[in-house]
């Protein structure tokens, strides 16, 4: 199980509805618990403020089974 933080970042164009486009996501192994998760969303939050930035978080689970590979 691992926990992405996915940082949005509001663009402004002439003539274009103001939108929030990825701007950068942590990787699969940087937030693997909710006390690792409370400390960088909090530094992010400081260091990505709204509403130039948009913060969302996605807890994402991995499941594995062992097999044997001799009945294959």
């Amino acid at each position: 199980m691992y926990y992405e933080i996915n940082v949005s970042k509001l663009v402004k164009r002439s003539g274009v509805v103001e939108r929030y486009e990825h701007y950068f996501a942590t990787a699969e192994r940087s937030i693997t618990s909710t006390k690792e998760l409370k400390v960088i969303y909090d530094h992010f939050v400081e260091l990505f403020p709204e509403p130039e930035f948009n913060l969302t978080v996605t807890n994402y689970e991995k499941i594995g089974h062992f097999i044997d590979v001799k009945t294959i």
